[in-house]
């Protein structure tokens, strides 16, 4: 019997051992949380952890006993899910996320809270919402359409794309985006789309034009790349007016082409030479000369002129090279591709050619 009672005895000890190993091991972990553990009871704090602590400036035992709305308001009615305030003192205060369960603690009812200091979260929050703030001020009033399309349609149209278009934004991503385009242009933008969203080498600029509202034309010039939109391929574009600027080009073309015909049917020979380099030729001077115009230009003009005459052409030139008077006319010899010696009046100005100092001449 007494053998059989120390036996029990010694397993008694072991339990208890084991027991208080727990929880001292159990103790260590929750002081050694970075997240801070309060027990409450009778609506005092009775257990706090190193963490818990730290957060309102004290030891442990300093805030054990103290009511917790000493240091945060929580009560039943209090939403969990928003982070909460709670202040130190010397008025620090720091923001916290807190969740509680209901146990039991040395035999009586006790509410376990948990308080997660999301202080520097909050901050990395604002100041994220701060960014994308500026960055919404930036792209709301940049003069450019900015678009991002997806699938089908466009999930993205900052406020520019309403005044191109004359479509509130809502009406712009309600549709497939190839109904804004032009019939004649739907293929070609389709078609670049397409292979930029299976990751394929595209064109990153496209000029087409976009279909607005009164049911007029806007043509645009396109720059576009593939990005990752809310996780998916998506292509961000931007979009440039280009109305005004084909306007313009239509009229420079169109005023190039009359000068062009002016040019072409003058009974003068018309000449542009740059450094003793004939540049461009009119028919008139094919005509004199007895060579084709491709055959003229780049060839040195001396080339053309009796031998008799280049010495006053060579110093004409370079007197004009310095920026000395000469003759605004001189006459000369011709001389044709069959030999034949043609007498004609030149007249020179000084004009810039593709960027570069030249002489426009007449004959």
């Amino acid at each position: 019997i007494t053998i059989v009672g120390h036996a029990m005895i010694d397993r008694l000890l072991r339990r208890i051992y084991e027991y208080r190993w727990q929880l001292e091991w159990r103790s260590l972990a929750i002081d050694a949380l970075a997240e801070g553990v309060v027990i409450i009871q009778e609506g005092a704090i009775r257990y706090a952890n190193a963490a818990a602590a730290a957060m309102v400036g004290c030891t442990p035992e300093q805030i054990v006993g103290a009511a917790l709305g000493d240091f945060v308001s929580i009560d039943e009615r209090t939403d969990l899910a928003r982070p909460l305030r709670i202040d130190a003192p010397g008025g620090a205060a720091a923001g916290v996320r807190v969740s509680r369960a209901d146990i039991v603690w040395q035999g009586k009812p006790a509410t376990l809270v948990s308080v997660a200091d999301v202080t520097e979260q909050q901050r990395a929050d604002e100041a994220l919402r701060k960014s994308e703030e500026h960055y919404r001020t930036v792209i709301d009033n940049v003069s450019e359409t900015i678009i991002i399309a997806q699938g089908n349609r466009l999930v993205f149209a900052n406020p520019r794309a309403e005044e191109l278009t004359g479509f509130t934004v809502d009406e712009l991503t309600a549709r497939p985006f190839v109904q804004l385009l032009h019939a004649e242009d739907v293929a070609l933008v389709a078609d670049r789309y397409s292979r930029r969203m299976r990751g394929e080498e595209a064109e990153r600029y496209t000029q087409f034009r976009v279909q607005r509202r009164d049911g007029s034309h806007v043509w645009v010039e396109s720059s576009a790349v593939r990005i990752l939109w809310n996780g998916e391929p998506a292509t961000l574009a931007f979009l440039g007016d280009q109305t005004e600027r084909r306007k313009a080009d239509e009229a420079l073309r169109h005023s190039e082409e009359r000068f062009r015909l002016l040019v072409d049917h003058a009974s003068e020979g018309i000449l542009i030479s740059q450094d003793g380099i004939l540049r461009f030729v009119n028919p008139r001077i094919a005509e004199l000369t007895g060579r084709g115009e491709a055959e003229l230009v780049g060839k040195p003009l001396l080339d053309y002129i009796h031998a008799d005459d280049r010495p006053v052409l060579v110093d004409r030139h370079r007197r004009r090279r310095r920026g000395e008077p000469v003759p605004s006319h001189e006459v000369f010899r011709l001389v044709r591709d069959d030999g034949e010696i043609v007498w004609i009046e030149f007249s020179g100005v000084d004009v810039e050619w593709e960027g570069a100092p030249a002489v426009l001449s007449f004959l």
